[in-house]
């Protein structure tokens, strides 16, 4: 695109493009629930085309679910992918023993199989919580939507929250279980949710384990 202006959009598939061909990796995800009205109640807060950031992407489940309901929208998405602590430690090993991935597979080339088909409207950003955000707000890319679901530890999730909070002040910020299995407020997630939204002067809303900030 040598001469031709590129959009911060264009600018950051450009830093993280996708492989020329389709990885050989079989598609499948695994995942949390994703409920309808959930993501119904946080997709009517932004703009249809909006640009989703997504922080903590697993294998793509919820990366489907907001490109299904929302056609129009693009999807930026930040995961170390890994097969270590504190990613898919727990399942990778028995997924390759059940030879649900083989050898050559990663967790990102999970991902990228499973997007395959939505892989215009997606970028992958490798990197932690943190590194990752940093990234895109430095190429300028404005993201409506911000959704957490990384780690869930009360210092790394009160950690990304603020990241969040501070380098996107005009988006909506939101995030995954903020409700333990329970039923109960009384999660790492809530805590550190609650904190920065006093902090900051910010309404916390939730549906189900679902959150976000209403400023």
């Amino acid at each position: 695109m040598v001469g031709v202006e590129m959009t911060e959009w264009e600018r950051l598939r450009e830093l993280f493009p996708w492989p020329a061909a389709r990885p050989g990796t079989r598609p499948f995800v695994h995942g949390w629930t994703t409920e309808e009205r959930q993501w119904a109640g946080l997709l009517a807060r932004v703009p249809a085309e909006a640009i989703v950031l997504e922080v903590g992407a697993w294998t793509g489940k919820t990366s489907l679910c907001v490109l299904n309901f929302a056609p129009r929208a693009r999807l930026i998405a930040v995961d170390i992918w890994t097969e270590s602590a504190p990613a898919l430690e727990a399942f990778w090993p028995i997924w390759r023993a059940e030879k649900q991935v083989g050898p050559a597979d990663t967790p990102k080339s999970l991902y990228q199989a499973n997007l395959w088909e939505q892989r215009d409207r997606v970028v992958l950003v490798q990197a932690d919580s943190v590194a990752g955000m940093l990234v895109v707000a430095f190429t300028g890319v404005l993201p409506d939507l911000v959704y957490i679901d990384a780690q869930h530890g009360e210092a790394s999730v009160y950690r990304d929250v603020s990241v969040a909070v501070e380098c996107f002040p005009g988006a909506l910020i939101s995030g995954h279980d903020y409700l333990l299995s329970s039923g109960s407020e009384d999660s790492p997630v809530a805590r550190a949710v609650n904190r920065c939204g006093r902090e900051r002067g910010l309404r916390v809303e939730h549906i189900g384990k679902v959150w976000w900030y209403e400023r």
